[in-house]
Parts: C-alpha cells; sequence; structure tokens
C-alpha cells in the first residue's frame, strides 16, 4: 500500500458506550486497512502510521479533495480536466470536479458525478435517519451484517413508496432498458433517428422512387422551424 501512487480513504461514524468515535478506512485496488479515532480532522489523519511513512496522494470524495503526503521524485505526472460547475443560487460559490479521463466532455464528467452523488445521499439517509450507526450496539460481526441489511431494506422500501407515489417514470426493467440507451444521445440524434426510419418505412413498403421519397423528406424539412431545421441540417 506504502507504494501506492494514490489511496483513498473515508470515515463512518460509531458509538461506543455512548461516546461518538469513527472508523476510517484506507484503500487501494489491492488492499484496505482500518483504524479508529476520535476525530476524523487533518491532524488525527497526520498522526495515522501509514501516513507518516507514505508519500503520495490521500483522495477523500467530499471532506477535502486531495491531501499530498511526503515529497514524490521522478513521478510522471497525470493529466486532468478539471470543471467548475457554479452554483445557482450563490454565485460566488462553484463546485470543481476533477477528471484524470481528459477524452470526456464538460457535461458529461457532471452527468457522472450526478450518478456518484445519489450514493452520498444513500449512506447520509442511512446514518442520519435510519439508525445504520446508532441502532445496533452488538460486537457481534454476523449481528452489524443482519442490521445493515435492515437499514438498506427500509431504504429501498421507502424509495420504492417515493417512487409509486411521485414518480410518473414506469417501474421494471423495460425503463431502466430505454434509459440506458436513450440517456447519451441528444433530442437531435433522437430526431435524425425518426427521420431516417420514416425513409426506410418509405422505401420497404411503397413503390415510391428515392428520388420522389427525397422531395417528400425535403418537403418536410422545410415546413420545420428554421432553428429545427439548422440544428439538424449542423449535425
Amino acid at each position: 500500500m506504502l507504494n501506492a501512487r494514490e489511496i483513498c480513504t473515508d470515515a463512518t461514524v460509531i458509538r461506543t458506550n455512548g461516546k461518538q468515535s469513527f472508523i476510517r478506512n484506507f484503500s487501494t485496488e489491492k488492499s484496505v486497512v482500518y483504524y479508529s479515532s476520535k476525530k476524523k480532522d487533518l491532524e488525527t489523519l497526520e498522526q495515522f502510521w501509514i501516513l507518516k511513512e507514505y508519500a503520495g496522494t490521500l483522495t477523500h470524495d467530499h471532506e477535502t479533495a486531495l491531501y499530498y503526503f511526503g515529497v514524490v521524485k521522478d513521478v510522471e505526472s497525470i493529466p486532468a480536466k478539471v470543471v467548475y460547475v457554479r452554483n445557482r443560487n450563490k454565485r460566488k460559490e462553484s463546485l470543481c470536479l476533477i477528471s484524470t479521463d481528459t477524452t470526456l466532455d464538460e457535461n458529461e464528467i457532471i452527468r457522472i458525478y450526478g450518478k456518484r452523488w445519489d450514493i452520498e445521499v444513500f449512506f447520509k439517509v442511512c446514518k442520519s435517519y435510519l439508525n445504520l450507526s446508532r441502532e445496533c450496539s452488538s460486537l457481534s460481526y454476523d449481528a452489524m451484517t443482519a442490521h445493515t441489511a435492515v437499514v438498506f431494506t427500509r431504504y429501498m422500501m421507502l424509495s420504492l413508496e417515493s417512487r409509486e407515489s411521485g414518480d410518473n417514470r414506469s417501474l421494471g426493467e423495460l425503463f431502466l432498458y430505454f434509459s440506458d440507451e436513450m440517456a447519451d444521445i441528444t433530442w437531435i440524434q433522437a430526431f435524425q433517428m425518426l427521420l431516417q426510419m420514416f425513409r426506410s418505412i418509405l422505401k420497404d413498403n411503397t413503390e415510391l422512387s428515392e428520388e420522389k421519397i427525397n422531395e417528400l423528406v425535403a418537403a418536410f424539412m422545410n415546413t420545420l422551424p428554421v432553428l429545427l431545421k439548422t440544428q439538424l441540417q449542423a449535425a
């Protein structure tokens, strides 16, 4: 682990004899280490022996983006793309997103972060409202596993109830399949697909010539609003 370029960390609140403390994990792709501590600030982090011996980057997703430990020499730099998202309600505040995949555009980075944020909300609700860290005081591994499963089941039941009472989307795998297919195409691309299907239907089910089909499509395009027609032609 000490040779890893990056170590990821997170902390979970626990209560022992009524007193609050934290379980902190340090993980790489191949290993994970757990520690207990009374606080989770930077000063406490610096006291862990693993970080005293570590020269690299410690990453956390929302407490602080990056901590740097030790001195790294002769290590190839990693290119990254930084995206700033301004708070619409407080224009002086911005959210900074960093992606090491520089081929992604800004909208895709924001979309992926939005999906990841749902996981943060899930754990926040479980810990703050569904008693994930307060209800079970057993030291038995089986009891803690069972308690975690019960809390997660509560969340799923509440999510299902919310979905059925306040969400107009259809249930079942059919919606998920369509979401996966349509998530990454724009409405202009969808319109082009429909137009191509229209051409194919005319060609396969009528005796119209290719020239006549082109005339019909051109006539249809001419009836569209100027803005829509311009965007279709540009695409």
